[in-house]
């Protein structure tokens, strides 16, 4: 093959590269996907009074937090539920997955869970979140 086929083959090629990656680029950036994981938004109003409960510590206002979300509906639990398992906080994590129980048929939730038992960097947390997915807790 001569110089002049490699040089278009070539620039063909890096053409074609340059086209497909902007199209990917161009169709992420269109869809804006939001992650199914985060759960609910930080001004939820639900949310907010989940956190506040919790934040104390106290029994009476995990059981407080605990009948709140349990009367929210079922999608408001689930979204509530995700978003304090990503809190800062251990306990409020630890409260999170041992409220996930009857919620283990959505994937969102079994794949948060098993996030949690395997990489959550306190062992509360792992050990209620293994408890929530093997159905003792």
């Amino acid at each position: 093959m001569t110089r002049t086929p490699r040089v278009v083959l070539g620039s063909l090629i890096v053409l074609a590269a340059a086209a497909g990656y902007g199209i990917y680029w161009w169709h992420e950036s269109a869809l804006q996907v939001e992650d199914p994981l985060r759960g609910a938004a930080a001004d939820d109003p639900a949310l907010t009074e989940a956190q506040r409960l919790l934040a104390s510590g106290e029994d009476r206002d995990r059981i407080q937090a605990r009948r709140n979300i349990e009367a929210l509906p079922h999608e408001s639990r689930i979204q509530v539920l995700l978003a304090l398992a990503r809190d800062t906080r251990p306990a409020t994590r630890r409260f999170a997955a041992s409220n996930m129980a009857g919620l283990r048929s959505d994937s969102r939730v079994l794949a948060v869970l098993a996030d949690l038992a395997k990489n959550d960097p306190d062992s509360g947390v792992r050990e209620a979140a293994a408890r929530t997915l093997d159905g003792r807790d």
